[in-house]
């Protein structure tokens, strides 16, 4: 029957061998996926296998809020994840194809596993999620899990977790719920060691470059070494407030991103410069001869859910 030739095929395409970096080393990312595949060239395989012509990257994926909905918005972006939280990871990885409904695939034709499929071909064929943490060391550190919202009732282990350790009421909460598995020991990796293997401008649009890693945003924007400067957009929390911060850590994002040569977009209920949202000048007349085609303004809520401003800003460079 067709039920039975679906999830057959669902099946087939969870189990079948597929080829990962093939090295032993904190610096590379050990992702068993075709998509993490590498030519000869020394650069992933699938954006010119599969005529992908726009780059993102979301550090911290959590429950894939943001990397979701960006494959959605455009069926020609490749996209690198990365996630430390080992329960948001698997959570992830099992149910991105299967049953990470969303209600752009709600609106499609078609049953549950017409849906599951589908999602499951797009997640597997342009989205690598890279498990482990991004610092501008490579090596390995502790980590603590956390307790969001989802761990404080019951629905999930964890869905926050940071390298430092929290203060004030996430702190009280961890006490209050603390269980076996709340600080685990997790991979760091720096962004280069990813982003070295993808195509540069121009056989990729560099889009935006999405952190929120709870505290250690600035230091993942280091990691980035000599790439950050292919970003058009850089969008990041950038707060250590509520964490332990170690001495000596970087969290000042304009030092880096002015290095580069970014510049921040004017928050529009402030009129000042904004503290999380940056934009390449370099990338100018791209971004104004298609501002929706970029992704800047689809990662937060609130003042920059739109286009607005981010073609103001660029259109006063």
């Amino acid at each position: 029957s067709s039920a039975s030739f679906q999830k057959l095929l669902i099946l087939v395409l969870w189990t079948q061998p597929i080829a990962g970096f093939d090295v032993a080393s904190t610096e590379q990312p050990l992702v068993p996926r075709e998509v993490a595949k590498i030519g000869s060239n020394g650069l992933f395989t699938a954006p010119a296998l599969l005529d992908l012509d726009r780059f993102c990257v979301d550090v911290g994926v959590n429950k894939g809020n943001v990397l979701v909905p960006w494959l959605e918005k455009s069926d020609s972006m490749f996209v690198v994840g990365f996630e430390a939280n080992p329960a948001l990871y698997a959570s992830f990885e099992m149910n991105a194809g299967i049953n990470f409904d969303t209600p752009e695939l709600k609106k499609g034709n078609g049953n549950i596993l017409e849906r599951a499929t589908a999602r499951y071909r797009n997640f597997n064929s342009r989205a690598l999620i890279v498990h482990g943490a991004v610092a501008d060391e490579p090596g390995y550190a502790q980590f603590n899990m956390g307790w969001g919202f989802q761990a404080r009732h019951g629905h999930a282990p964890s869905d926050v977790g940071s390298l430092m350790d929290f203060t004030g009421g996430m702190a009280a909460m961890g006490k209050k719920l603390r269980r076996p598995g709340h600080e685990v020991v997790v991979r760091k990796l720096r962004l280069e060691s990813v982003l070295r293997h993808v195509p540069l401008p121009p056989a990729l649009v560099w889009d935006t470059l999405k952190i929120d890693i709870q505290g250690y945003d600035v230091e993942a924007l280091y990691s980035a070494g000599p790439y950050l400067k292919h970003f058009a957009c850089v969008i990041g929390e950038f707060e250590t407030k509520g964490y332990e911060v170690p001495q000596g850590l970087r969290t000042d994002p304009a030092v880096p991103l002015r290095a580069a040569g970014f510049v921040p977009v004017k928050d529009p209920r402030t009129k000042k410069d904004s503290h999380t949202s940056w934009i390449n000048p370099d990338a100018k007349a791209a971004y104004l001869a298609a501002p929706e085609s970029f992704h800047c303004h689809t990662i937060y809520d609130g003042s920059f859910k739109t286009a607005a401003p981010f073609i103001e800003a660029f259109k006063a460079l």
